[in-house]
């Protein structure tokens, strides 16, 4: 075996290393993230048709170190037909152990604005966006 061999090895090595410590950065960037948890969510349907919607959500970032952005996103579904109504997202940027309350007025397009509030499926997610 001459230089030549021994070199290639080498240079092989270091090419392996390289994207082994990107796949690392990335895994560990994802880890130090915040973890939400929707602890609950309080949907108040509008007594006037001029009135929003109301849904509040409480949101707990679960981790212990990881802090940043968590989105929070509310769809409002008509139940017999499957139809989202209207869905509203925001963002919160919170740290680790947080707990949040988040609140939005929604206000019902005219075609939901008499329909019966059971007739109304709330639905609340929170995740950790990524862009």
């Amino acid at each position: 075996m001459g230089p030549f061999y021994i070199e290639a090895n080498a240079m092989k090595r270091r090419l392996l290393i390289i994207p082994t410590l990107l796949l690392s950065a990335l895994f560990l960037t994802g880890c130090l993230g915040p973890d939400p948890v929707l602890e609950s969510f309080e949907a108040r349907p509008p007594q006037d048709p001029n009135e929003p919607f109301l849904v509040e959500a409480v949101v707990r970032n679960a981790s212990t170190v990881g802090e940043g952005e968590i989105l929070v996103e509310v769809t409002l579904n008509d139940r017999e037909s499957g139809e989202v109504i209207r869905r509203e997202a925001q963002t919160v940027t919170m740290q680790s152990g947080e707990t949040e309350r988040v609140l939005f007025e929604l206000s019902l397009p005219p075609s939901a604005q008499e329909m019966s509030p059971d007739r109304i499926e709330v639905e609340v997610e929170a995740h950790y966006p990524i862009y």
